[in-house]
């Protein structure tokens, strides 16, 4: 009954008050950027990397190119925004980093440094370059040094681009994610059930956890360490996997600075499921892309209902085909750059035919806006029983198309063409965003709580 009463209650709140919000909405003065084009479906065709006023470099097998604040290539830079002579684009091998005043180019044998001008600096390395056999990838530090992952083991240069003969050189590394000052967190082929942390010479950091090793894996926990990332703000995410009857599930257990666990993230230190891949902002917050939403999550791995006119999430427009009246293939999001607290960058891609993609990136910015759900359902023409039982029904002004519900992490949970009536009797209680698409293909997407 309490709990009636406060979904109740969260209904008239979100119904009758009218407040000043934050939402992201797309920047209509940014020209979307056809990052590649005609090109076969492959992530591995492009690298991107963002400043924090808004430039965009897109390496590519076209050279380097410069976006300019505006979404227009820098005509400047180069020949109209490109760059050629770079180091050559290697598909999965090729990388790029933005530190500093620099940019760096890498595929598996050379790193290259150039500044934003697109040109080498010839004080890095060997006349801009530097040469090593199978670089897997890179790091640059703030003092423009340099870990290099090849061939499980992990080498650093220099600021000057010359091999750190003082840095003591890490085998056996399956993979690994460096810290904010500069400390190696490392998951090993030889211990593949702990974590451990160097310092920037490359000896174990015996300040954190147990002597420099920790083992996220519990007494009486089964699972394996899947991957792990450390957060901008100093603390580590680990993911493991868990297979059950064949089924292999995720979650992730967060560690502080010391390696003790933070029993703030998620349910006293693990999050169920795992959030998967996810983007930092300098807060610390989390943002990550389903099929057309960008969410956003607390440092804590909670949903973020500050970041969207008072939800965690907001929608995308990408289509439901690839070729006008053709109906080839599906449109979906592909990843998202963070350029400031304000302002983000979402590419999507598009299917032209049946072996092309076109991938665009467009703006979002934050905006204040006043949010009121009697207007909003008013414009729309939309309305259905909120909060919802074990059936939810629509009225509108036009036939329901179809109409998709999503639970708070972004996952598909229901989906039903055609029907204005929908039994959601298997939906657990909580918050759900559902999306509805009419006959005309208006799109209109809505919070909602299932009792």
């Amino acid at each position: 009954m309490k709990i009636k009463i406060i979904y109740f209650l969260l209904l008239f709140f979100f119904i009758k008050v009218s407040s000043q919000v934050p939402a992201m909405v797309k920047d209509v003065t940014y020209t979307p950027v056809s990052v590649v084009d005609n090109w076969q479906p492959s992530p591995d065709r492009y690298k991107i990397a963002v400043k924090s006023d808004g430039i965009m470099f897109i390496y590519s097998v076209k050279g380097l190119r410069k976006v300019l604040p505006s979404g227009l290539n820098d005509n400047s830079f180069g020949n109209l925004g490109f760059q050629t002579n770079v180091i050559q684009w290697l598909d999965v091998y090729s990388r790029i980093v933005i530190k500093g005043q620099y940019i760096y180019l890498s595929n598996n044998t050379e790193i290259g440094r150039y500044d934003f001008n697109g040109n080498l600096d010839l004080s890095f390395g060997s006349n801009g370059k530097v040469s090593l056999a199978g670089i897997q990838s890179f790091n640059v530090n703030e003092d423009q040094s340099i870990y290099v992952w090849g061939g499980n083991i992990i080498k650093k240069l220099t600021p000057s681009g010359m091999i750190d003969s003082s840095f003591s050189e890490i085998g056996s590394v399956s993979t690994y994610s460096v810290t904010n000052d500069n400390k190696l967190i490392i998951y090993k082929t030889t211990n593949t059930d702990s974590v451990f942390r160097y310092d920037s010479q490359g000896n174990l950091d015996s300040s954190f956890a147990n002597n420099g090793q920790l083992t996220p894996i519990s007494v009486g926990e089964t699972g394996s360490i899947s991957s792990l990332r450390a957060v901008p703000t100093g603390e580590i995410i680990v993911t493991l996997a868990k297979i059950s009857g064949g089924t292999t599930s995720y979650y992730s257990k967060k560690y502080l600075i010391n390696g003790n666990l933070d029993t703030a993230f998620g349910v006293n230190g693990t999050l169920t499921p795992s959030l998967g891949e996810v983007v930092f902002d300098g807060n610390g917050n989390m943002l990550k892309i389903s099929f057309d939403r960008v969410w956003r999550y607390t440092p804590n791995g909670m949903s973020d209902t500050t970041f969207h006119a008072g939800t965690s999430s907001f929608y995308v427009p990408v289509g439901s085909g690839g070729i006008p009246g053709g109906g080839i293939g599906i449109n979906y999001l592909v990843d998202v750059f963070v350029v400031n607290s304000d302002k983000l960058l979402v590419l999507r891609t598009e299917r032209l035919s049946l072996n092309m993609r076109n991938y665009i990136m467009d703006q979002y910015v934050k905006v204040t806006t006043t949010l009121n759900t009697s207007e909003v359902n008013s414009k729309n023409e939309l309305s259905f029983n909120n909060p919802f039982d074990n059936e939810l029904t629509f009225n509108t002004n036009e036939k329901i198309k179809q109409v998709e519900i999503f639970d708070e992490s972004g996952r598909l949970v229901l989906k039903e063409i055609n029907k204005n009536k929908l039994n959601t009797a298997h939906l657990t209680r909580g918050i759900y965003f559902i999306k509805s698409t009419t006959q005309s293909g208006k799109v209109i997407s809505k919070k909602a709580i299932k009792n």
